[in-house]
């Protein structure tokens, strides 16, 4: 008789539990609260932010030089985790829609999409985004995609390389469904990316990327001097996912100084090249010492024309950056774990150059503060408007937890966060846009059958 009881008010507790959660939920951060980092004596005081512009803004800015009538450029990178897909759609394809829900008007413009294979195996997509409203068919804007995720899939712990997996493994054992779920997406999906980034499997990566970003600028990588020819001639923007955050800046950052010969000659030889250069140019070691210091005169020449493209970037928009997670990789000591080289190495080149005139350049952060991958960002210098948007992207259940994986996937699905994408924000209460239906995110490789839904 007890045991009886003892179930019948566990099913009655659980029922009771559930609607006292759904009762209970809410999100802190609707409206979100967005801050200008105001950085001044070696510390950054957060502040209610002013206005920032967005992606239809773009369209009505003139370049640093003078011309007119380029196409606006913006490059979107995914991050960690293979992209998720729908069964009729690719995850740029996705994104295209996520876009084309916030900005009503706006269309495709039609057989524009181009698709380029990078050297060492990842995708450049690029399509036509048309405006609304009376715009010259010059200024619309141009969508770049770069999709690295076929450089780390092949190596992901899944399928037949699983060793969970397998049906006949004998180290299979049960796990909660919960468990499974964060294991298969969380783990092996999604830090997989981020072990091999930040190791010598992210070569490719870190390769393709410079490829990407040099040709965005109008340029051309050379594998000995870098990258040739890149301009300011239109306006430009970022928008990343996640660890894509870091991709862009190191790509930026190795465009910049890897093929930079060193500053300090020895005392008997000319300037040394650097280790990049000299792998480079090793099958052409015998080569005339004034061709070598034409090469390396013109790697700083290359160098200087990327300083000069990076002031046309006008906003770096980032959702859910792991840059002070991922930035421990270059810590220098233990006292200086802050330290992210290669986003202060971005802040500088892109402002470096920039005139008196024309505005400064914008980092906005989209972060939920139960994210737990995404940080707040914290400016080192007051070089560039570092700006905070802090969000909340699904509800919050007893103050105790909100989904993981909601938490970090949903910032494309949130209708604050793609509003400030295509309009910007004028200050006051953030305004919410239309929205896109929901993707899945953190799943992981599907489990072939309800057994393997619990045993894997």
């Amino acid at each position: 008789m007890f045991g009886w009881c003892c179930r019948c008010l566990g099913r009655r507790g659980v029922a009771l539990g559930v609607a006292l959660l759904a009762a209970a939920c809410s999100q802190a951060y609707d409206p979100p609260q967005v801050y200008d980092e105001i950085f001044a004596n070696g510390a950054s005081t957060e502040v209610a932010s002013a206005a920032f512009g967005g992606l239809k803004d773009i369209v009505q800015i003139d370049d640093a030089t003078g011309r007119h009538g380029l196409p606006a450029r913006v490059l979107w990178t995914h991050g960690m985790c293979t992209p998720a897909e729908t069964p009729s759609a690719t995850w740029w394809q996705v994104r295209t829609n996520d876009l084309l829900a916030a900005y009503p008007g706006a269309e495709m413009v039609p057989d524009s999409v181009e698709t380029e294979a990078l050297p060492h195996g990842a995708v450049l997509i690029k399509e036509g985004l048309r405006p609304p409203g009376p715009s010259a068919p010059s200024r619309t804007i141009e969508l770049w995609f770069l999709d690295w995720s076929p450089l780390t899939a092949p190596y992901k712990p899944t399928g037949l390389q699983d060793p969970e997996n397998p049906a006949d493994n004998p180290y299979r054992y049960a796990r909660a469904s919960l468990n499974n779920n964060l294991k298969q997406g969380l783990i092996k999906d999604c830090f997989a990316d981020v072990v091999m980034y930040l190791g010598r499997s992210g070569d490719p990566v870190r390769s393709d990327t410079q490829f990407a970003l040099c040709e965005f600028f109008g340029g051309r990588l050379d594998s000995a001097t870098g990258c040739a020819g890149a301009t300011a001639g239109r306006a430009t923007m970022l928008i990343s996912e996640s660890l894509g955050s870091n991709i862009l800046f190191d790509g930026f950052r190795s465009l910049k100084f890897d093929y930079i010969w060193s500053p300090e000659p020895s005392p008997a030889q000319s300037a040394r090249p650097s280790a990049r250069l000299s792998r480079a140019l090793e099958a052409e070691a015998k080569l005339r010492t004034a061709t070598l210091e034409e090469a390396a005169a013109k790697a700083r020449t290359n160098s200087q024309g990327m300083t000069s493209a990076m002031t046309s970037l006008t906003n770096f928009f980032m959702l859910a950056n792991q840059i002070p997670l991922v930035g421990l990789a270059n810590a220098t000591s233990p006292g200086n774990l802050q330290r992210n080289r290669s986003l202060e190495d971005f802040i500088a080149s892109a402002t470096e150059m920039r005139l008196a005139t024309a505005k400064p350049l914008t980092i906005v952060a989209f972060g939920d503060p139960n994210d737990l991958l995404s940080f707040r960002l914290i400016p080192k210098s007051d070089r560039a408007r570092i700006v905070n948007f802090v969000v909340s992207n699904a509800d919050t259940y007893v103050g105790y937890a909100e989904r993981p994986d909601e938490a970090h996937c949903n910032y494309v699905r949130n209708a604050y966060v793609m509003h400030a994408i295509v309009f910007g924000y004028s200050g006051g209460a953030p305004q919410r846009g239309a929205v896109d239906e929901p993707e899945s995110c953190l799943q992981g490789a599907p489990a072939t059958n309800a057994a393997d839904a619990r045993k894997n």
